[in-house]
């Protein structure tokens, strides 16, 4: 204790909250575990399927809202060449490949939930989360680039470059709930690893 001598209150918990943290930091072997983890989950369910079905009912639900505004689209599905389309004759023809199901994203975030060291019963719940909200927002994502697209914007604009800054936003948003609602340490896990890598490759 003879270091935090002289040392004023604020100066002295500073000191201490920063030690905390570095008790928190896990070991090199330990932030690996967690890289691995991460990488293996979101390889795994990423390549598991092509996710026909999630691709078939994320159409059926963008066509049916889509069609409560006035459109009258519908949905077509092929199980044996894996393809789904959005159509509506004279407008647009949309085909929902696999990237469009949202997959990566609840692949990823599924990884960080089950490298997270929390119980299993807040992992299950977490991922059963990011799973429908991203659902959800994907629905959301795919009508926003109908519609606009069907107003005249160009489809680069309406798919490539929207969806882009939706996917950015949601993925912000679900990692932000997950931390406050379901996982406490979600984002303070992530940073550690980070955090315990960069040391390990300085050396110290």
């Amino acid at each position: 204790m003879g270091g935090l001598i002289g040392r004023t209150p604020l100066e002295h918990q500073e000191l201490e909250q920063r030690l905390k943290q570095d008790q928190q930091i896990p070991a090199l072997p330990n932030c690996i575990a967690y890289l691995a983890i991460v990488i293996l989950v979101t390889t795994f369910l990423f390549f598991i399927s092509d996710y026909f079905w999630l691709r078939f009912y994320t159409a059926e639900g963008t066509s049916q809202i889509i069609n409560l505004f006035g459109f009258n689209s519908a949905v077509t599905g092929d199980i044996a060449s894996g393809r789904v389309w959005i159509f509506q004759a004279g407008e647009f023809n949309f085909e929902l490949i696999k990237i469009c199901s949202g997959i990566e994203a609840i692949a990823l975030i599924s990884g960080l939930i089950i490298a997270t060291p929390t119980s299993w019963k807040r992992r299950i719940i977490g991922v059963l989360f990011i799973c429908f909200g991203i659902f959800g927002a994907n629905i959301l994502r795919i009508i926003t680039t109908i519609v606009l697209y069907t107003q005249g914007f160009d489809l680069y604009i309406a798919h490539e470059v929207v969806s882009a800054i939706f996917t950015i936003i949601f993925i912000i948003v679900f990692i932000l709930m997950i931390q406050a609602w379901i996982i406490p340490n979600f984002i303070d896990s992530l940073i550690n690893v980070l955090i315990g890598i960069v040391r390990a490759m300085k050396g110290s």
